[in-house]
């Protein structure tokens, strides 16, 4: 994204005051609200004030709204009534209980919601009261067809996104999506997934020795980490049967699944029957993945739509990745990984066995993978270009009022 020049940039960002909207029955939010707050850092450093109201992280607009959203949704439409309907009412109700909770907020002249909805939705109700801009970033399922609440959301999402001054998309497919439903790109912005490069860096090998100690392994296993989460998509049960045609020869192998889903019982049962050693430490916030990306030999992500953050986080750490083509993919083939056809479990165990014998071939494209991630990712680089979409947003005429000392991220 390039940055507004002088002249259009007319908002000054040591002056703006910027509400983040962060909600969703996603699996990954309660990771996104700490990415979030290390962003809010880079972002508050260049002179921005950021604050991330405690109501939509976890809170009245959370999981449990979505899921009863979708629950009563279902049941409107069994029952021939207007499912449209009934998500805009819960969605206004859900506004007043925020209009009550930001009564303790500074003036702010910009709302930044992540996913269109829920929190892109109510952004859009709050802009229409407050008169503020709208900045809407979109992740993926908010947008993707293949989403089971898509049917019913796209009304919501579609009214959202038009009413938004910028949407921001993290892939190439996500931008396209949002260019559909808009019918023109002119306030769509594609930017990088910001990563903290310096807290995911490459472990020295007594960090590493340590690490392994501390998973209860022995420094001189070789560690497969799966993730994110066992779920039909990310394909868990390709890994094991890779896995059992390559077990039980010299390599001291262990495999690391991380996440819970509905097929987390399925992989336990079959390890346990296939002789697979593993590790199930459940789900690991945001804080610990470090440890698990340290004590890898390498990340395998084999999700049917391509890659995701976790990937780029791999890689910054220096651990090669395997993943699956698709729409979303963050490995350059035999560059910082290896991409595979899905569901190809032959290619797989071929892939895992020459990432655990080849040492030098490993360490390359964990060295190529740490490097394009600095490179693109790094996420001081991404707060300035954050800086920039706001500050070009916001003219004097949107700056009310002085600047609190004291601000919360």
């Amino acid at each position: 994204m390039q940055s507004p020049s002088a002249g259009q940039r007319h908002g000054d960002p040591t002056r703006l005051r910027i509400l983040n909207l962060l909600s969703s029955p996603h699996p990954m939010i309660l990771d996104q609200e700490k990415r979030l707050e290390n962003l809010g850092v880079e972002v508050m450093d260049l002179g921005c004030h950021i604050s991330v109201p405690t109501l939509l992280r976890r809170g009245v607009i959370g999981q449990g709204l979505s899921g009863w959203t979708s629950s009563a949704v279902s049941l409107y439409r069994d029952i021939g009534l207007n499912p449209y309907n009934l998500a805009r009412s819960i969605y206004l109700t859900s506004f007043v209980y925020l209009l009550a909770k930001l009564k303790r907020e500074p003036g702010f002249q910009l709302l930044h919601a992540h996913w269109a909805y829920p929190a892109g939705y109510i952004g859009h109700l709050l802009k229409k009261r407050e008169g503020v801009k709208l900045v809407i970033s979109v992740y993926g399922y908010d947008v993707e067809k293949q989403s089971e609440r898509y049917r019913f959301t796209l009304p919501l999402v579609s009214e959202a996104l038009r009413d938004a001054d910028r949407v921001i998309a993290f892939e190439q497919t996500h931008y396209d999506t949002v260019v559909r439903i808009l019918g023109a790109e002119e306030k769509v912005e594609l930017m990088r997934i910001p990563i903290d490069t310096q807290t995911l860096r490459p472990p020295s090998a007594e960090e590493k020795a340590d690490t392994r100690r501390w998973m209860g392994f022995d420094p001189s296993d070789k560690i497969i980490l799966f993730g994110p989460r066992m779920e039909a998509m990310y394909r868990p049960l390709d890994l094991v049967n890779a896995l059992a045609s390559i077990i039980g020869g010299p390599k001291d192998m262990k495999v690391v699944f991380l996440g819970q889903g509905e097929l987390e019982n399925e992989v336990r049962r079959q390890v346990s029957r296939k002789g697979i050693p593993s590790l199930f430490p459940g789900t690991v916030s945001y804080d610990k993945m470090r440890s698990y990306y340290w004590g890898a030999d390498l990340y395998c992500n084999i999700c049917v739509h391509g890659q995701g953050v976790s990937t780029l986080e791999a890689l910054s750490c220096g651990i090669p990745a395997i993943g699956y083509r698709g729409s979303q993919l963050k490995i350059v083939d035999k560059k910082d990984g290896i991409l595979l056809d899905g569901g190809d479990t032959r290619e797989l165990a071929q892939a895992v066995s020459l990432l655990l014998d080849n040492k030098e071939l490993a360490e390359g494209y964990g060295s190529e993978g740490r490097r394009k991630v600095q490179a693109e990712n790094d996420s001081e680089a991404c707060a300035r270009s954050l800086v920039h979409l706001y500050s070009g947003l916001i003219t004097e005429a949107d700056i009310v009022g002085e600047i609190p000392k004291e601000e919360s991220v």
